[in-house]
């Protein structure tokens, strides 16, 4: 697999709707290749991403206890690292601010599911 870049927002803690959840977002370039990802921010230290066993279009959350629909979740869900001690990291297209539900990201995801093994 060629090596692919995405301009992204990425954070740790699940997606909200709040009129700060913008405070929880850093944007940067996620770079895939063929055995991990990379996570470099504008600011800050490098994330790493391997050992990819799980990726997830929507974070499979609710609001208010209602679930939110997949035009309205375009977030994805890494889970990484240990299976039993899981890293989650939640990514979202930053290039299409707004619009991710009409112009979806699916290379992203596609180059993120690529990570994970096969059964």
């Amino acid at each position: 697999m060629q090596e692919a870049r995405f301009k992204i927002w990425f954070q740790t803690v699940p997606p909200h709707p709040s009129w700060t959840a913008y405070k929880d977002r850093t944007t940067g370039i996620l770079t895939v290749s063929s055995d991990k990802a990379q996570f470099t921010p504008k600011s800050g230290p490098v994330v790493v991403i391997d050992n990819v066993f799980r990726v997830a279009k929507g974070w499979k959350a609710s609001v208010a206890a209602e679930p939110l629909i997949p035009i309205v979740d375009t977030y994805i869900q890494i889970l990484f690292g240990d299976p039993g001690h899981p890293s989650v990291a939640y990514i979202n297209d930053a290039r299409w601010v707004g619009l991710a539900s009409f112009l979806p990201h699916r290379a992203i995801l596609r180059a993120l599911r690529a990570l994970v093994p096969a059964d």
